[in-house]
């Protein structure tokens, strides 16, 4: 009798050894096995949603601008693939690096119409659009509507992530700014008493 070892194939091998570079924080290592991945099956939406994770990373660590771009290639490619909306919004926060908030306040708008809401999203559409509001040539009143959504946003997501620090910092920051764009007419309340 013959006992045949059933191994995975090539493709899912290679996405598990880039799992291990991931979490070992090698990401160099884990691009090239997931470029190996890719290169077993081009429509794996999971791996060039894994290698755009690890191009970013890179980018976190050494600046270098095209990692920034791999990860926003391989998170479209992602998408295309069907990967999840989590590929869809590690693409709109590429944009929100690449300082296209424009581009990015569609991506997750997007997001939410889907139903793709979390605390996380929402805080950074609202940062997004307090980007947005130092745009030129908007009105006082375009720039009020941008904070007030900014408002909106933030304080839908506390209540589901009371912990997330940085939810309560955007908010007193844009308490803030609302004070100084309204010439002394808004006074922030709560933003500063969370932090």
């Amino acid at each position: 009798m013959f006992w045949w070892s059933q191994q995975p194939p090539l493709r899912d091998r290679r996405f598990q050894e880039a799992m291990v570079n991931y979490r070992q924080q090698e990401y160099a290592a884990a691009v090239a096995s997931l470029n190996e991945t890719i290169a077993q099956d081009n429509r794996y939406g999971n791996a060039y949603l894994a290698r755009g994770c690890a191009a970013l990373q890179q980018y976190e660590l050494v600046g270098f601008r095209g990692w920034l771009d791999a990860a926003f290639r391989d998170f479209t490619l992602a998408v295309r693939y069907g990967s999840s909306d989590e590929a869809q919004k590690a693409r709109a926060f590429c944009l929100v690096r690449m300082n296209d908030f424009s581009m990015a306040d569609l991506e997750y708008e997007a997001l939410v119409r889907h139903g793709f809401v979390t605390p996380d999203v929402l805080n950074n559409l609202a940062v997004v659009k307090m980007k947005l509001s130092v745009g030129p040539n908007l009105s006082a009143k375009e720039v009020e509507e941008l904070l007030f959504e900014s408002d909106r946003l933030l304080r839908s997501a506390i209540p589901d992530a009371p912990d997330m620090w940085h939810l309560h910092l955007n908010l007193a920051l844009l308490e803030l700014k609302r004070f100084r764009t309204s010439n002394g007419d808004y006074l922030p309340h709560d933003g500063l008493i969370s932090i």
